[in-house]
């Protein structure tokens, strides 16, 4: 694990649209992550780099202490659809 800012980071991805990251989705990314995890053991980090992101973005309850950043540009990062919080039967 490593230590960012004051933020316990366990560990974290790349989104780019491009291929260059770990993921070229933000919902691939989400899915991802850990579910229920403690807080103790930190945030996954998923950050997103500037482009246009047509998805829309469930992430479910049981993703937590997941943290999403856009990085690595002054472009605008744009998601088409949009992001909602759902619980797990809901999705």
């Amino acid at each position: 694990m490593q230590e960012n800012l004051g933020v316990l980071v366990n560990s974290s991805v790349v989104v780019n649209p491009d291929g260059s990251g770990n993921f070229t989705t933000i919902t691939d990314a989400v899915n991802a992550a850990p579910n229920n995890t403690n807080i103790r053991n930190g945030y996954f980090v998923i950050y997103i780099v500037a482009g246009i992101y047509g998805e829309y973005v469930n992430v479910v309850k049981n993703k937590m202490n997941l943290m999403m950043i856009g990085c690595c540009s002054s472009e605008a990062l744009q998601v088409l659809e949009g992001v909602e919080i759902v619980d797990e039967g809901e999705k």
